[in-house]
């Protein structure tokens, strides 16, 4: 294999590697944002959870 050609693959293979790195940060960062849309939504769950117990212990209590 030519000089030309050997740089010319690491040029192709470092392009490469750049935007698979840059689609990996995409990637982290959907991740982190689903991350905290679960941890919002579990909270909600929880709240509700427990306002609906409370809920029904009062039904419960007024009977």
């Amino acid at each position: 294999m030519s000089d030309k050609a050997i740089v010319a693959k690491n040029h192709k293979c470092s392009e490469t590697q750049m935007r698979l790195t840059t689609r990996i940060a995409d990637i982290q960062s959907k991740v982190a944002q689903l991350e905290e849309h679960i941890g919002g939504l579990s909270s909600v769950f929880k709240s509700e959870t427990t306002q609906c117990a409370l809920d029904k212990t009062k039904k419960e209590d007024s009977l």
